[in-house]
């Protein structure tokens, strides 16, 4: 069983990781850089140069990185020729992070995001999300979990606004959990019946000595409340 001593062997690498995360950061790639820049550039505090150039498919995109006043970084990157936003929230955080007995949380916590808030029910969210041609999605790593959406550039603001609150205010209501559960049950068991994904979890489960993967088990599953 792991634990925050267990190491793998041959290279002493922590089956769990510290307690101490970095913080959030942003990440913000689309067009039309000057509509981009008025939600935040009043709330920006300038870090480093210009940015950088980098090839990429179908142009230059130029990269450049920030920090909000709270000392959350956001990196944007502009593609002229572009009029979608992908909007990606990073936390330094994921499966290697939880104790043993609460091994899958941060997958069950992204499943949960989305299921409401104080002012929008679940429907709303997807309404106000999908109604602006919106598309929502997150993923848990083992050292990080991301939440992101893709929108057309010129209701950006507007979708940011839902997905803020989505993020910020969810309910973790507890009898929506109680089904979302069946959900990652399933999910859990369409993995399983895919050999190229179960055989990538049982390798990093045997590099990292861990003792499932990040989705959990049945059993830590079941005991998440």
């Amino acid at each position: 069983m792991a634990g925050d001593a267990a190491f793998f062997p041959a290279r002493g690498f922590p089956a769990r990781l510290s307690d101490s995360v970095p913080p959030p950061f942003f990440v913000i790639i689309g067009g039309q850089p000057e509509y981009l820049r008025q939600p935040i550039s009043k709330d920006f505090v300038s870090r480093g140069g210009p940015g950088q150039r980098r090839v990429f498919p179908g142009g230059f995109m130029k990269i450049n990185e920030s920090k909000l006043s709270n000392g959350v970084r956001v990196v944007t990157a502009e593609l002229s020729d572009s009029a979608a936003v992908a909007f990606h929230i990073y936390f330094g955080c994921g499966g290697r992070h939880e104790r043993d007995e609460v091994v899958g949380v941060s997958h069950a916590l992204e499943h949960m995001i989305f299921k409401g808030t104080p002012t929008r029910n679940t429907l709303d969210i997807a309404r106000e999300m999908e109604g602006n041609g919106a598309t929502i999605n997150a993923n848990t790593g083992s050292e990080r979990t991301c939440y992101h959406f893709k929108a057309p550039a010129d209701v950006f603001e507007t979708v940011l606004d839902v997905y803020a609150d989505a993020v910020n205010n969810s309910l973790l209501d507890a009898d929506e959990w109680h089904r979302e559960r069946n959900v990652i049950l399933e999910e859990l068991k369409m993995y399983e019946d895919m050999p190229r994904a179960w055989v990538s979890e049982m390798l990093e489960i045997t590099m990292f000595n861990l003792q499932v993967g990040v989705i959990g088990d049945k059993k830590s599953i079941s005991a998440i409340e």
